[in-house]
């Protein structure tokens, strides 16, 4: 029986799915067997359903994602073939992950998951709307960073230049030594040299490209989420808010930078808070927060604000960004010496190239995001200490939310490492705790 060799990017891509499929599950039985506890005591009220649903939709997250990936591995020759240009490619690539991934998981969070807990206020016309825009956005934005690629590439290469990698070892390449398939155009020695000399200076334009691309995409979003998306639900704060702003200027010497108001009731009854920016981020807080806690809690919760807003978590953030950005080009400067198995031009990388890189790249995002999660978590629990040496009732205050945001259950480790980018309400009670016992102990 024929050996079957499983590239090692898809070989990642299993494993990755493997590993979701067993910490979900597992989340979702931990879960589970929490709510039978409950029952058994006699406590009716507590709601255990929308975590466990919660946990499947990251599982089907998950396993649409390397599904997704594996079929772009494999089927990213037959996308390009039924393409006449680059631009039908990359539209392809955009439309069907957006029609295999992001529609079927936000449907089922928001008229499933959401609307099921009571959160969701957010109409599908709505939703249809905003989303028929963004995809449009992106569409355009990636018309233009394609057709910034072929002028860069043109203007900086010379157009008969082929970027190919070939072994040292051998005088030719070929795209295959199968004697019934078409090979590749051979490349000589000679030649080869050639192209290794063009190599370094495509590598060099390719990380201004993306640098450009980059800086030009978080703009954009930028704009997009705050001039467009969020500008007819910020507003100033009311009443409650500056009150509980001044007593913490007047009592605790807190001064806030006057943070803005979210008008988020007209989507969701969710209690949440938002940070602008990087390097000096802005508080936004939710009109549902606002209104929920009471006036001590709501200085509590803003003094867990204001620290996060101080603290360097934006920076660490860029840099975690950039280590991506600078993983990303070895990526790609990987596949194009080792995967590669025959010579294209450098117009052509967009549909070559940048497919196979998504595939390798989406465990490094996903690695990233986890690590970004550590760094979220770390400056909360920071927070919490702050607010904690203040005098303020913490613990009370974050109980209230979690309990009205129906996250008050015990996460599995793996799950709130992999899943939550906040920490889980009993790993801030604990951090508070152990952070009280040290003043104790001294």
């Amino acid at each position: 029986m024929k050996n079957i060799n499983i590239p090692r990017s898809i070989q990642i891509l299993i494993v990755i799915a493997v590993l979701d499929v067993f910490v979900y599950l597992n989340e979702c039985m931990y879960v589970n067997k929490q709510k039978y506890i409950s029952r058994e005591q006699g406590d009716e009220n507590a709601d255990f359903s929308y975590p466990i649903k919660v946990a499947l939709l990251h599982l089907l997250d998950g396993l649409l994602h390397a599904a997704f990936y594996i079929g772009l591995y494999y089927g990213s020759g037959v996308i390009t073939a039924l393409s006449n240009s680059n631009y039908e490619t990359i539209s392809l690539y955009i439309l069907l992950r957006f029609a295999m991934i992001i529609l079927p998981v936000e449907l089922i969070k928001l008229y499933y998951v959401d609307t099921s807990a009571g959160f969701n206020k957010i109409t599908i016309s709505f939703y249809v709307y905003k989303e028929l825009v963004a995809q449009f956005l992106i569409l355009m934005t990636a018309y233009v960073y394609i057709y910034l690629f072929n002028y860069i590439s043109e203007k900086f290469l010379p157009s008969k230049v082929e970027l190919s990698i070939i072994d040292p070892q051998n005088d030719v390449a070929t795209n295959n030594t199968d004697e019934n398939t078409e090979s590749a155009p051979k490349v000589s020695r000679k030649e080869n040299k050639t192209i290794e000399n063009y190599y370094p200076q495509f590598l060099r334009i390719l990380i201004i490209y993306f640098f450009i691309a980059c800086a030009a995409s978080l703009c954009i979003y930028s704009v997009y989420k705050n001039f467009w998306y969020d500008k007819d639900c910020i507003v100033e704060p009311n009443g409650k808010l500056m009150g509980s702003i001044h007593y913490l200027n007047t009592s605790q010497g807190i001064s806030l930078n006057r943070p803005k108001m979210r008008l988020d009731s007209i989507r969701t009854t969710k209690l949440n808070a938002y940070f602008g920016g990087f390097l000096k981020r802005e508080i936004v807080i939710s009109d549902n927060t606002i209104n929920h806690l009471s006036n001590h809690q709501l200085a509590t919760f803003l003094a867990v604000c204001y620290y996060r807003a101080c603290s360097q978590e934006g920076i660490l953030v860029i840099i975690t960004y950039l280590l991506e950005f600078v993983s990303y080009l070895l990526i790609i400067n990987y596949i194009i010496r080792n995967e590669l198995s025959y010579s294209f031009k450098s117009k052509d990388f967009l549909t070559i190239v940048l497919p196979i890189s998504f595939v390798y790249f989406y465990p490094i995002l996903c690695s990233f995001d986890v690590l970004r999660g550590l760094i979220h978590k770390r400056i909360t629990y920071n927070a919490d200490e702050f607010a904690s040496d203040f005098g303020f009732q913490i613990a009370d205050t974050i109980v209230n939310i979690y309990i009205k945001n129906k996250d008050a259950v015990v996460h599995t480790h793996m799950y709130t490492l992999i899943a939550m980018e906040e920490p889980s309400l009993q790993d801030r009670l604990v951090n508070i705790a152990v952070a009280k016992s040290k003043y104790l102990i001294e």
